[in-house]
């Protein structure tokens, strides 16, 4: 089944015998443009290209095409922005010759390609961190190590809770970086679409602590509720509203520790079962501080250290790969919907 922002789930019927592109057409992500798989089931939230003339149109270049295209002019809406099937007729896209359309989409295919195996490359390196916590670890509910078990708070010097308040988003780069659950991302803080906030904001969202680099930053509400990422180096953070901050006691603890342990399967399927549910899922700072822990010696931990510090250098450098991958494929994509390809 797929919706407004791609595949959701699954259904005991279809709709769409054959991959059909969708437009979602309700909601902020008004444009966004997806592919359903063969026998799918798409609902109402998004807009389907049905029956595309194959002897004309060539399926992945109209992909491509679109997701270049500026949607500005056929979203309607303020509150609840949305594409109707009357303005999105307005919509041109360019159309060269067959042949043309399946060179210029295989580039883009290639090009593409190569940033999915670099984003595989990084999800490996994800699992090797979960998979090394629960070498040295094992299972932080079941404890079949026999580890001491503590209250969480007990490995902290402070778990702080910001400000429960929107902050005022600043429109120009201030270099002050407001952390929000979606800017965290496999494990780690992603600010590439971050939001900045202005220097007088500073000490009213941090008031308590100024986040450090290595501290652990966790969601505490939402959809996203349950994911830790550390501080990254010579960044100003300060917290977005749905966000808690964790400051291990170096005499029990390493924060690369808490990291692991906050995001391990069973700690997050324990903080989701303490959140109730429902539409807006939240756990408290009392809840948190509370939550059992195992405590291994701190010299165990350190060699957790080790190779969370290993593994950290080699996501950067994929990272910056990435983004460099991204940039040479907007390049070829412009190129090619301005007939320079």
């Amino acid at each position: 089944m797929y919706g407004a922002n791609g595949r959701i789930g699954f259904y005991s019927e279809y709709n769409h015998e054959e991959p059909t592109i969708l437009i979602t057409c309700r909601g902020a992500t008004c444009g966004t443009i997806n592919v359903c798989d063969s026998q799918s089931y798409v609902t109402g939230n998004a807009m389907a290209l049905d029956d595309l003339d194959r002897n004309r149109v060539d399926l992945r270049f109209m992909v491509y095409a679109l997701r270049d295209a500026d949607f500005s002019s056929v979203i309607t809406g303020v509150a609840q922005p949305q594409i109707t099937r009357e303005t999105l007729s307005r919509l041109q896209v360019p159309l060269p010759a067959l042949a043309e359309q399946k060179r210029i989409a295989g580039i883009l295919d290639a090009a593409d390609a190569l940033r999915a195996k670099r984003r595989e490359a990084l999800a490996q390196l994800d699992s090797l961190l979960q998979a090394t916590f629960l070498d040295l670890f094992g299972d932080p509910v079941t404890n079949p190590k026999g580890w001491e078990v503590v209250p969480l708070e007990m490995l902290c010097e402070r778990i702080v809770d910001c400000p429960h308040s929107t902050p005022e988003y600043s429109e120009r780069q201030t270099g002050l970086f407001c952390v929000r659950s979606a800017d965290i991302q496999n494990g780690r803080i992603d600010l590439s679409d971050a939001r900045h906030v202005e220097q007088p904001i500073y000490g009213d969202r941090v008031r308590r602590h100024v986040p450090r680099t290595g501290e652990v930053i966790y969601t505490r509400e939402g959809g996203r509720l349950g994911l830790a990422a550390q501080v990254p180096p010579r960044r100003n953070i300060c917290l977005g509203q749905r966000m808690m901050l964790f400051d291990a006691n170096r005499k029990r603890a390493s924060n690369a520790f808490i990291w692991g342990l906050l995001n391990s399967a069973s700690i997050y399927k324990l903080v989701n079962a303490m959140s109730g549910g429902g539409a807006a899922p939240r756990v408290n700072i009392k809840q948190l501080r509370k939550i059992e822990a195992i405590c291994p010696p701190v010299s165990v931990q350190h060699s957790f250290d080790k190779v969370v510090a290993s593994v950290g250098g080699m996501a950067a450098l994929g990272h910056t790969h990435l983004a460099e991958l991204d940039t040479l494929f907007a390049s070829l994509q412009s190129r090619a919907f301005r007939g320079e390809l």
